[in-house]
């Protein structure tokens, strides 16, 4: 038992004795004895003698660049770069893949948040520089800075053109507008008119009314004041052609029902005749809310003719029959 316990006393000793070595050149030399292979005290936890080096990335990056695969080789600078964030040729080429990218963007956001990825690298990079060495990365700094003041530009430009925009599409509706204007003048159809309508609501809400300037806003509110008064005028005249439409249709009937009767008034005088039927068909959906005094005038007339010629039984039927039929709407 002496033994094994001294043994095993050893053993402990041999082991805190190596995990203490761990790093030099002994510690290399036993472990290259022990397993068979050599350890690296730079690399990673879990990382072995097949893992990516910086050249791999390099050399990647120039291939993407060979076959102007110019987001393939972005990403690759960037991983690059973040795996190794101290060496200089990984940090150039990502900035330069960000400068590209900026300068190719059309997106204002999409130029900021390169902008930022410039500015974020810079400092991860300058982390790992002694202080003698920071002078590296000053023109790179003027670089982004020149870049930033390039998108700011950018910026301003693209909101004078989407401003340019906007007011030449509120001067091109006002012209559309009046032009609209002038053809609803002209028509007296419905369908057309209505159709027109639309259309001239379609160009107001394309208006920026913000953008409108003086001489704009006048136009706008001329307008605006004419369509309101047009509709109302064309709806008057609409509705009054519908009603003199109705009418001229109404007394037509009436006089179609009277002829038909007084050309049979002994037949159709009876309770068993076929003319009840027949006064539906041609006045039995006339709606007296719609009939000009004249016209309802005449319906009276020809109604109070043929109730006074049929008998008692028929003017009951021809009283329901009046009562019961639904009427016109228009």
């Amino acid at each position: 038992m002496v033994y094994i316990f001294l043994l095993v006393i050893i053993a402990i000793n041999l082991y805190l004795l190596y995990r203490a070595l761990e790093g030099t050149e002994v510690y290399k030399k036993i472990n290259d004895l022990l397993f068979g292979k050599k350890v690296d005290k730079n690399k990673s936890v879990g990382e072995d003698e097949n893992s990516e080096t910086a050249d791999d990335y390099i050399k990647k990056y120039e291939e993407y660049l060979g076959l102007q695969n110019s987001d393939e080789a972005l990403l690759v600078a960037e991983s690059g770069f973040k795996k190794f964030p101290d060496k200089y040729i990984l940090f150039e080429n990502y900035i330069d893949c960000l400068v590209k990218q900026t300068n190719t963007s059309e997106d204002i956001s999409k130029r900021k948040e390169i902008v930022n990825s410039c500015y974020d690298a810079i400092k991860n990079y300058s982390v790992n520089l002694k202080a003698k060495d920071f002078d590296i990365i000053t023109p790179y700094i003027e670089k982004i800075k020149k870049l930033e003041y390039k998108v700011k530009l950018f910026e301003e430009s693209s909101k004078e053109g989407k401003l340019k925009e906007l007011k030449n599409i509120n001067e091109d509706a006002l012209l559309k507008l009046a032009q609209i204007q002038k053809n609803i003048e002209s028509s007296e159809d419905e369908n057309v008119i209505s159709s027109l309508m639309d259309n001239a609501s379609d160009n107001e809400n394309k208006l920026s009314i913000e953008l409108l300037d003086k001489h704009q806003k006048e136009k706008y509110n001329e307008l605006k004041n004419n369509f309101e008064e047009l509709a109302n005028k064309k709806g008057q005249i609409i509705r009054l052609k519908k009603y003199k439409d109705y009418n001229e249709k109404a007394i037509n009937s009436l006089k179609k029902l009277l002829d038909i009767f007084s050309e049979n008034e002994k037949k159709y005088s009876d309770k068993e005749s076929e003319f009840p039927m027949i006064l539906k068909k041609y006045i039995g959906n006339i709606n007296s809310n719609y009939l000009n005094p004249e016209t309802l005038t005449y319906m009276n007339f020809v109604y109070g003719y043929i109730f006074e010629n049929v008998d008692d039984d028929s003017k009951y039927i021809i009283t329901k029959i009046m009562n019961d039929t639904e009427k016109d709407i228009i």
